[in-house]
């Protein structure tokens, strides 16, 4: 495993915590959020917290 499965999995985790306590962030937020935790990975780290960004993104429109 590596560094970005660490962050994959602290976004997930602040996620789900912020989700139970009624707390959204917006697609802004997000992008923000995951952009700030790129800056320290390996370019393969990156490419794959750019994967799970477009999940995400998927996810939440078809939510809408």
């Amino acid at each position: 495993r590596g560094l970005g499965d660490v962050y994959k999995r602290q976004v997930m985790n602040a996620a789900n915590n912020a989700k139970q306590n009624g707390m959204t962030f917006s697609n802004t937020e997000t992008t923000l959020l995951i952009e700030l935790l790129k800056q320290n990975m390996s370019e393969a780290e990156r490419v794959k917290a750019d994967k799970m960004l477009q999940m995400m993104q998927m996810l939440q429109k078809r939510k809408k």
